[in-house]
């Protein structure tokens, strides 16, 4: 004779919440920036000035390059930044990008004191 016994839970786990979000219909507008700052400093203050520069067209910053050689100057490194900006529901024109990208340098200049590299 074998005897046993099962405890299952009083109800089934929740499954989590799926959201979808619908394909956008406008293209977006890539723009690169390259900054010039020193060896020790935060990269997430220069990416918080940018995202606070671009303003509401910005949908994306991500940090694609991070470089230190011998053709920098001593203590110094380079952080490159991709920012994708997309209107809702119209097509961004390059003056508005521009404007963005402006306010985007001016932002970061003013917060952090970091320059774009030339």
């Amino acid at each position: 004779m074998v005897g046993g016994e099962v405890v299952l839970p009083a109800s089934p786990a929740p499954k989590p919440e799926v959201t979808a979000r619908d394909l956008p219909d406008q293209p977006a507008v890539q723009r690169d920036f390259a900054f010039l700052l020193p060896a020790d400093s935060a990269v997430g203050n220069v990416l918080a000035a940018a995202r606070k520069g671009a303003g509401k067209l910005l949908e994306a910053v991500d940090v694609f390059d991070l470089y230190e050689g011998d053709d920098l100057p001593h203590s110094m490194r380079s952080v490159a930044l991709r920012l994708r900006f997309r209107g809702r529901g119209r097509t961004l024109t390059d003056k508005e990008v521009d404007r963005a990208c402006r306010r985007v340098l001016r932002r970061v200049k003013e917060e952090t004191g970091v320059e774009a590299r030339s």
